[in-house]
């Protein structure tokens, strides 16, 4: 149940990090880092946050395989 509760928590996070990253790219955890290519950024952002999202689903399906 431990590991559960934790994966669970993990992935949670990942998904609302993710979908914070595509929905908002400028917002505080992604817009660190600033250079005179704003358009290579915007990629960079949204490949992070498409990433965030997978790494999310992936750990909450695993949190409930803990289940078994």
């Amino acid at each position: 149940m431990f590991f559960f509760i934790w994966f669970f928590l993990i992935g949670i996070l990942a998904l609302v990090m993710g979908i914070r990253a595509l929905r908002k790219p400028n917002s505080w955890p992604f817009n660190r880092f600033v250079d005179e290519h704003g358009e290579t950024d915007l990629v960079n952002v949204k490949f992070r946050g498409i990433f965030l999202l997978a790494y999310g689903v992936v750990f909450t399906i695993l949190s409930f395989q803990q289940l078994i």
